[in-house]
């Protein structure tokens, strides 16, 4: 592991850097932190508790200098990219956020959701430069705070109404699972999903007077509160072999979890958890999908936007009848050509029984998108 990402990991601000530090005390006191846990966990959660406190007063300042500005902010219809973790989901929202008639939550904006309008171009923001790395943990793509990234990191941070607490408490999966597709919880709770994700989407646009390109995997299972909060934004769906799908997104896990764990866990259950979560998520977009107007959703195969970027966006705008491509184009070609040399991870061969358990729990995805079993 490099300096600085082990720097990052033990003193960053993890995926909860911009929390609230009261309602940050309570959820501690929640999930706990018992004997056996290791001193590791102990300084990353006071790490956490450390960028509260200095977000705080930037906090109280923020929401004084800016609240009624934000509230009579006007959303414009965003466009959201959909698909399951690991298949293709960071790429294609990096390839629409080169299109300047559009922006994005980078990934300063999503770790600190509160504060960013005064903090973002401030000496804390150069800090946390210096110590990211320059890679992401999972795999070789680039990470900077000024990329894209996923709105769901904001909500996580604002409501730990989440799956993405489970790489936090992961001996409490279960527990946050459920925040997936949100269906079943107490009304209070989605009332507090719903008020943060307007707040945060209505923040961005007051500071860049722009429609948003958002995306977050978890946003799949939920498209019905999606149309609810904006009737006519327009949806992306990108899929993947689910063979490849599954190891790495197990891959992914385990490597968030070795990074923003507070607690020791079983890594026994985490295929078990992504066979279920797949589940879950599909068999939610597969009865709210038809809610979408054919004219607003895009679906796109992963390997066709591997091989053919270029085209594929082109049609992507066709079919969501999107202006500008033709002076996109030039843009996109420059960026395809800084990635053309990505590694992708490699994985050791599945065995059998796990790639029957993976055919049987997904046998509806294999048929639907015509990949080999």
């Amino acid at each position: 592991m490099s300096f600085r990402r082990a720097l990052m990991n033990t003193l960053g601000p993890g995926i909860l850097g911009g929390v609230d530090g009261a309602m940050w005390q309570r959820h501690l006191k929640t999930n706990g932190l018992s004997r056996q846990d290791g001193m590791q966990f102990r300084l990353r959660s006071q790490a956490i508790m450390m960028h509260a406190l200095l977000s705080a007063s930037y906090r109280k300042r923020e929401e004084r200098e800016f609240s009624v500005a934000i509230e009579r902010t006007e959303v414009q219809d965003p466009i959201f990219v959909l698909g399951h973790w690991r298949s293709g989901t960071t790429h294609l929202h990096n390839l629409l956020s080169i299109d300047p008639q559009f922006s994005f939550p980078t990934t300063y904006q999503t770790v600190f959701p509160y504060t960013f309008l005064l903090t973002e171009r401030k000496q804390r923001s150069r800090l946390l430069s210096w110590m990211m790395p320059s890679t992401r943990p999972m795999d070789n793509v680039r990470q900077a705070l000024q990329a894209p990234n996923e709105d769901e990191f904001a909500l996580n941070t604002m409501t730990f109404l989440s799956p993405y607490m489970s790489w936090v408490f992961p001996r409490s999966a279960d527990r946050y699972d459920k925040y997936l597709t949100l269906r079943g919880i107490p009304e209070p709770e989605l009332d507090s999903w719903r008020s943060a994700l307007s707040f945060f989407i209505r923040k961005l646009t007051y500071l860049h007077h722009r429609p948003m390109v958002l995306k977050s995997p978890t946003h799949t299972a939920r498209i019905k509160l999606l149309l609810e909060l904006f009737p006519n934004c327009r949806f992306v769906h990108i899929h993947r072999d689910p063979y490849t799908v599954f190891q790495s997104t197990l891959h992914t896990n385990s490597k968030l979890i070795e990074m923003t764990s507070l607690q020791d866990a079983d890594s026994a259950d985490l295929g078990a958890r992504v066979l279920r979560n797949f589940r879950s998520m599909y068999d939610s977009y597969a009865e709210e999908a038809p809610l979408i107007p054919a004219s607003r959703l895009h679906e796109i195969r992963y390997d066709d936007l591997d091989q053919n970027p270029i085209l594929e966006i082109r049609r992507l705008y066709e079919a969501l009848s999107l202006e500008g491509f033709g002076d996109l184009k030039p843009a996109l070609e420059a960026y395809i050509g800084s990635v053309r040399n990505y590694e992708k991870n490699r994985f050791a061969p599945m065995r059998d029984a796990q790639r029957a358990s993976i055919k049987s729990a997904w046998a509806r995805e294999f048929d639907l998108w015509k990949y080999p079993v």
